[in-house]
């Protein structure tokens, strides 16, 4: 379903791809623009619709120089230029509640956005989210401590990763002895057993739906089979 409003799915890419942008806002950004600097894997899309919507790009991802000018500014000049900015692309929101809308709880805007774009409760949410980041940018709100991310060091940290030993723990097979009187025999084959653990590396997000489809997918290929068979 179309949507009015755009929304990312963790705003923590978005506030780092917003500070890289305030390092150099290339003349073209499309979503290998984001591929190339390990931003947002696979939700690359949702940023750059965020983007349009605010008018810093066009469909085809060329800057908009005129409105995108504050990025190379200082603080107080980017907060100002991105608080018109949201005001400008949220109109609607703004012409229901004036300047009051820099302080609407999530809960409220969750409300508009549903209303306004019939979507469910979870895309609400993120609307709200990816609002409320937004409005942060603008000076309306904390940012939180991002790091942003190149090419290079995107790299060096996937080698870190995969450099990482996953633990196995098996416990040895468990052999006993085979014959009703006791012969002595070993049977290797004979009520062995053994225990397997796996250990994951869980991902850092705010949005409790990763954490859901991640487990449903456990039970789904790990356990389910193991207790129907």
């Amino acid at each position: 379903m179309a949507t009015n409003f755009p929304y990312v799915n963790t705003i923590g890419p978005l506030h780092q791809f917003l500070k890289k942008l305030r390092t150099r806002f290339p003349d073209v950004v499309t979503v290998d623009t984001l591929k190339k600097q390990g931003i947002a894997a696979k939700n690359e899309t949702y940023i750059i619709n965020t983007l349009r919507f605010l008018d810093l790009i066009d469909d085809e991802g060329n800057k908009n120089k005129e409105r995108a000018r504050f990025f190379q500014a200082g603080d107080p000049e980017y907060s100002a230029g991105m608080e018109e900015a949201v005001k400008h692309a949220y109109d609607d929101l703004f012409d229901t509640n004036g300047d009051a809308t820099w302080g609407m709880s999530k809960p409220e805007l969750v409300t508009f956005f549903r209303m306004s774009d019939d979507t469910s409760e979870i895309v609400g949410q993120r609307q709200a989210s990816t609002f409320l980041a937004l409005a942060a940018e603008a000076g309306h709100g904390d940012i939180p401590d991002v790091k942003v991310v190149t090419a290079s060091s995107s790299v060096t940290k996937k080698k870190a990763k995969g450099s990482k030993k996953k633990k196995v723990v098996s416990s040895g097979p468990s052999v006993t002895l085979d014959g009703a009187g006791g012969g002595g025999k070993q049977n290797p084959l004979g009520d062995m057993s053994f225990s397997l653990r796996i250990e994951m590396n869980l991902p850092t997000t705010d949005d409790k739906s990763v954490y859901d489809a991640l487990f449903t997918s456990i039970r789904e290929n790990l356990i389910e089979p193991h207790t129907n068979n």
